[in-house]
């Protein structure tokens, strides 16, 4: 029952914020669209982006009002922190499926993820849109994450929801599709290859290289 009075709230919340997302684009493009297929045409084109920075920005909003800020620990999954951690997984699952693929690796997709708490240093180049939890992720300068890369500071264990930052060092390189799991921490400079999935809680150096399932030592990395 619980569930399903969490589902139904999710996708009036979820409407809602379309909603809102979409009115700028409906107002500031209708004359266009009244111009004949070309223009409806162009005004679709457009509010589509148009519509996607709105959902950004109400999405960030509506993640402040409803306090879903997460907190560190491990908790029951029946608690008020795991309910905050499903409501603002909900609100980052709208952005992620209409507009993550454009929007998330740009630099208004790094702003959102600031907003919502990450600490994110200058010159980071984020390529995924799976980077979650994002109160709880912290990326150094010069860091680059590579396409699909996934980075989720949660996993579910024995009843319990644990959450625990991810921190990335300076000019670390996280390449495609790796997976990085909670509690995972990555020195200055070093490299998770391709495909790697780094487990919970592993600390990896600086300078070094690491790859495979689980990602173990793969070798050492001349300092920059």
């Amino acid at each position: 029952m619980i569930i399903l009075i969490f589902t139904m709230i999710s996708l009036l919340l979820g409407g809602l914020l379309l909603g809102l997302a979409i009115y700028p684009s409906v107002l500031l493009l209708a004359p266009l669209a009244q111009q004949g297929p070309l223009g409806l045409s162009m005004a679709l084109g457009m509010g589509y982006f148009l519509s996607g920075a709105a959902l950004l920005f109400w999405c960030a909003v509506f993640h402040h009002l409803l306090f879903m800020h997460l907190k560190p620990g491990r908790h029951k999954l029946t608690s008020l922190q795991a309910f905050r951690w499903a409501s603002a997984s909900s609100l980052y699952m709208l952005v992620k499926f209409t507009v993550g693929d454009f929007f998330m690796i740009t630099p208004l997709g790094a702003l959102y993820l600031k907003v919502l708490g990450a600490k994110i240093g200058k010159n980071v180049m984020i390529n995924s849109k799976y980077l979650h939890d994002h109160g709880l992720l912290e990326i150094g300068e010069g860091t680059l994450i590579g396409g699909d890369a996934v980075l989720s500071a949660h996993v579910a264990e024995g009843g319990h929801l644990v959450l625990a930052p991810i921190k990335l060092g300076s000019n670390v390189l996280i390449s495609q599709k790796a997976v990085l799991m909670p509690g995972v921490e990555v020195g200055d400079n070093s490299i998770v290859a391709a495909g790697a999935i780094v487990l919970k809680d592993t600390k990896i150096p600086a300078n070094e290289v690491w790859g495979g399932v689980p990602a173990r030592f793969l070798k050492a990395r001349t300092p920059k």
